[in-house]
């Protein structure tokens, strides 16, 4: 049961390690490089802190008038100070081979980039072939003839061939569509109706009077009148 539980960890083990990412070696290196600037600097830094504090014991060593003392802290800060010197010449070399691969990484990623786009243009222009633009061009344009002529037997089938469009439109430019329109409708209202005459009996129709009419108003009327006249006027 044991050994079953050890190769099933060490299965999952491997596993977590397939599944993660590889990390390029150019960024690797790059990263190593930079660990070993940060200890170097770090190295320097305690050198040149340890060059202080042997400076300041020599000056208290000569004060208190012990020379030999004070000598030998001199000569700890000068070993100190060139230890820290030959830190800044491998700093310095660290950090331009890191600066190098970093640029030779970039540079390579770019290349990479171009070469993969040149690859993607490459195969998008495969779609793109001349000769088989034109023949598709060439099958649109016969489709449009072909919706052309099935509009052109359907306009004859309804009759619009009888029409001219030139004539239309002179018939239109010299007025004489909207004079036509005209007598045609006169001629549509001017129709012979065949209806009997009315009759006429004059015989049933009353005398016409030959006196003086009188006003039906009376004499009290006529004076009411007069009044509301003169009021208006």
């Amino acid at each position: 049961m044991a050994r079953k539980n050890k190769k099933k960890a060490a299965a999952q083990a491997q596993q977590k390690q397939v599944a993660r990412p590889r990390v390029p070696k150019a960024v690797q290196t790059a990263q190593n490089l930079q660990k070993v600037s940060a200890r170097l600097n770090q190295r320097r830094q305690f050198l040149e802190n340890k060059a202080m504090q042997s400076r300041k014991v020599a000056i208290a060593k000569k004060k208190q008038g012990n020379k030999r003392q004070a000598i030998l802290h001199l000569r700890r800060m000068k070993q100190f100070e060139r230890e820290a010197l030959r830190l800044d010449d491998l700093i310095m070399q660290v950090e331009t081979q890191q600066l190098a691969i970093e640029s030779a990484g970039v540079m390579t990623d770019a290349v990479g980039a171009i070469r993969a786009g040149l690859q993607t243009q490459k195969e998008l222009a495969s779609k793109l072939d001349p000769d088989s633009v034109a023949e598709d061009l060439d099958d649109v344009q016969e489709l449009m003839a072909d919706v052309d002529e099935v509009n052109e037997i359907l306009g004859e089938s309804m009759g619009l061939e009888a029409y001219d469009d030139s004539e239309l439109l002179k018939e239109l430019e010299d007025g004489e569509l909207d004079e036509a329109s005209t007598l045609e409708t006169g001629r549509n209202l001017d129709i012979d109706l065949d209806l009997p005459d009315a009759p006429i009996n004059t015989s049933t129709l009353p005398a016409v009077p030959t006196g003086t009419v009188k006003s039906p108003l009376s004499a009290d009327d006529d004076e009411a009148l007069r009044q509301l006249e003169a009021e208006l006027l």
